[in-house]
């Protein structure tokens, strides 16, 4: 049970965990019905590995079951292997999955060697209509950080940066692309990795990839079954399967515009208090992500759901410190602008109205008020105990949620005022660093002693590449004379999301942002991810963007790339930290990986359609040319099924059951359309089939 909740807490979980298994997700009528005969039960949601320490890694599984065979507890094993044989096992060790933890299972094992891939299986026990049976997972694919002190074996740390994947608005084809390269060593998710809101048409009927529940999400089972849609998707499972993650939130894994005690859309008269809610969304991240969490249990069991948060740190050896930034958990309420962009981008003469900039001015002044936080008073504790030379890297990548660098979009400065930042279209809410500049100014003073600070940042579903000026003086660009940036920054754009439109572009926007190296802010629909690759000499960064978001498709293609020299690679007098573009991706060959296990599709030896889909067909049958059936000889103990030219299914067997699938996995009540359609059907002697036919 949950410890140290407020009375409203409490009522509310004790309502959700007396509800049942289906309240938390197991089977969904008509979306999702697990079963028995299902080649990948109890495993449908693959593997995953996250927070690698030299010595340690989680990992973690989701066990589901039909609601006539939920269990009390399952039990079972973890291997951890050298090979994909399994023939040389370094550990086992118990595990076990319930309904507290809405039956995701997640192992914390440590005594690993440093710097070194390891592969992972679950092992679970469960009953079947044959009796009970072992039923083992996918292989996952996992890789310790070097030891404390050592560089990197290979002599680079490669990772890949995602934000922003909003199920409902396409196909998550950067993460299938992703996970077929072999060369990386990490993933860095940044944030939205789910959407609270539901989308019913426009996108969601365009792709078919439809969200569950059908509705927007503020109780703990219905984030948990808003992650149990994105994790069946098999390109996001094929990518947590090969690498570890290392993961944090941002707003819509609780709700949009989410901040310390509130969000923009959320109602207590609808949504209930609003600590109740985002106590709930953290604790199903925490179940459902390959995240540590032992700060926050005194026991399996007991998650302390008013402290959660996902602020920690990584050393990379001694090449790369690597620092996940939480920036929603504690954050004040943003400021609103009003006008807001569109308006003033429009009709820039509203800075000449005196009742418009009545209101406007001491807006601008209160996003500097030094009693509004972005990282809270506990984080930045942390990070002042943890920020010194002697703890950090020769790369300090800090890895957080929202834009960095200051963007000003006008000079108000004849007006007195400070300069109108980037705000949201329509609203005019600056959730940005802009919007907490005592903050941004606080970390920033902080970078002063270290070696080549980078900040990493989502959200914004573009890519950008800037340098991030000197905040309490001017710029002067790689011309000029300063002494240089304060430190770099990149975005991952969206893995996918609906368009975001800008006022200007991006020739426009460098003429005011000098430090604005690069945005692809004239693209409103970039979809990609961000390769992130460090050595000594320097960081090489690749803008990856794929072709299509309609239909499943990793092909790909490079945007752009960067390189940051080392500080230490730059002449003594020349100006630090600014960027060079390139031409030329990296060598995704040059990798050091062993190779990947099978995903979840190659695995079942058919293209998966989708969530919930019902096993592992046994071919593909179609009426031939002479009129019969492809498949099974005649005399073979396969059961043959076909389509007659008269639409009806026909079988050289007698059956007793009969169930037909569309193509994404849904279970029908006859065929529908023209195909293809799945079907399982058992013969009265017991023997059974699954086919495509069209």
């Amino acid at each position: 049970m949950f410890k140290r909740f407020n009375a409203p807490v409490f009522i509310v979980l004790l309502a959700l965990l007396t509800h049942g298994p289906s309240s938390f997700g197991q089977s969904i009528p008509g979306f999702f019905e697990p079963a028995t005969s299902d080649a990948q039960f109890p495993f449908y949601h693959g593997v995953a590995s996250g927070d690698a320490t030299s010595e340690a890694v989680v990992l973690w599984t989701r066990l589901s079951f039909s609601n006539e065979q939920v269990p009390f507890v399952a039990f079972g094993e973890v291997d951890v292997a050298t090979d994909t044989a399994f023939s040389d096992v370094v550990l086992s060790l118990p595990v076990q999955g319930n309904n507290f933890r809405d039956w995701c299972v997640k192992a914390d094992v440590s005594g690993l060697e440093p710097d070194t891939w390891y592969y992972y299986r679950f092992r679970i026990d469960v009953n079947t209509l044959e009796g009970p049976e072992q039923r083992t997972s996918i292989t996952g694919r996992t890789k310790t950080l070097p030891a404390p002190g050592m560089l990197p074996q290979c002599g680079q740390w490669r990772a890949a940066a995602v934000s922003c994947l909003n199920f409902q608005s396409g196909h998550f084809n950067a993460l299938g692309a992703l996970a077929e390269r072999n060369d990386l060593d990490a993933v860095l998710a940044l944030g939205d990795q789910i959407y609270e809101y539901y989308s019913p048409g426009g996108e969601a009927v365009n792709y078919q990839r439809y969200q569950w529940p059908q509705n927007e999400c503020f109780q703990e089972f219905e984030y948990s079954q808003r992650w149990l849609t994105q994790r069946l998707d098999p390109d996001m499972q094929a990518a947590s399967q090969q690498y570890p993650w290392y993961v944090s939130w941002d707003d819509h894994e609780v709700a949009n515009e989410a901040y310390g005690d509130g969000a923009q859309y959320h109602n207590e008269a609808i949504h209930g208090p609003y600590a109740n809610r985002k106590a709930a969304a953290l604790k199903a991240f925490y179940d459902w992500n390959p995240i540590r969490e032992t700060a926050f249990t005194s026991s399996p069991d007991v998650i302390e759901t008013d402290s959660l948060h996902c602020y920690r740190a990584f050393d990379v050896g001694s090449l790369v410190k690597l620092v996940m930034l939480d920036t929603r958990t504690f954050r004040s309420q943003w400021v609103s602008l009003s006008p807001d962009i569109l308006a003033v981008a429009l009709d820039p003469t509203l800075f000449e109205d005196s009742t418009v900039m009545a209101e406007l001015g001491p807006a601008l002044l209160s996003l500097a008020d030094t009693s509004r936080t972005m990282l809270g008073p506990e984080q930045k504790d942390w990070l002042e105990s943890m920020l010194t030379p002697q703890q950090m890297g020769v790369w300090n990548l800090f890895a957080q949620q929202v834009m960095f660098s200051p963007i000003p979009l006008a000079d108000l400065s004849d007006a007195g005022l400070p300069s109108y930042p980037l705000s949201n279209p329509g609203n005019g809410i600056v959730d940005k660093w802009d919007g907490y500049q005592a903050d941004r100014q606080w970390l920033a003073d902080r970078f002063a002693p270290l070696s080549n600070p980078v900040v990493l940042t989502g959200d914004i579903h573009q890519e950008f590449a800037l340098e991030v000026p000197d905040l309490a003086g001017g710029f002067v660009d790689a011309a000029g004379v300063q002494a240089g940036s304060l430190a770099t920054e990149f975005t991952a754009t969206s893995v996918v999301n609906g368009p975001r439109i800008w006022p200007l572009t991006e020739a426009a926007a460098q003429q005011i942002i000098p430090w604005l190296e690069h945005g692809d802010i004239d693209n409103p629909l970039s979809k990609g991810y961000t390769v992130l690759d460090f050595n000594l000499d320097r960081l090489h960064v690749d803008f990856v963007q794929v072709e299509s978001q309609w239909a499943r498709n990793t092909s790909q293609f490079l945007s752009t790339a960067f390189e940051v020299p080392a500080d230490a690679q730059v002449p003594e007098g020349e100006p630090l930290r600014f960027l060079q573009e390139l031409s030329l991706p990296l060598d995704a060959s040059m990798s050091c990986a062993p190779a990947q296990p099978l995903t979840m599709e190659q695995w079942l030896g058919w293209n998966a359609p989708g969530w919930g889909h019902p096993g592992t067909p046994d071919g593909i049958g179609e009426l031939g040319q002479d009129g019969q059936p492809h498949g099974a000889a005649s005399g073979s103990a396969e059961i043959r099924l076909w389509i007659d030219a008269s639409g009806q299914l026909q079988s050289d067997a007698d059956l007793a059951e009969v169930r037909w699938f569309d193509g994404r996995g849904r279970r029908l009540a006859a065929p529908v359309g023209p195909g293809p359609w799945l079907v399982f059907a058992r013969a009265k002697d017991g023997r059974t089939t699954r086919r495509w036919l069209r």
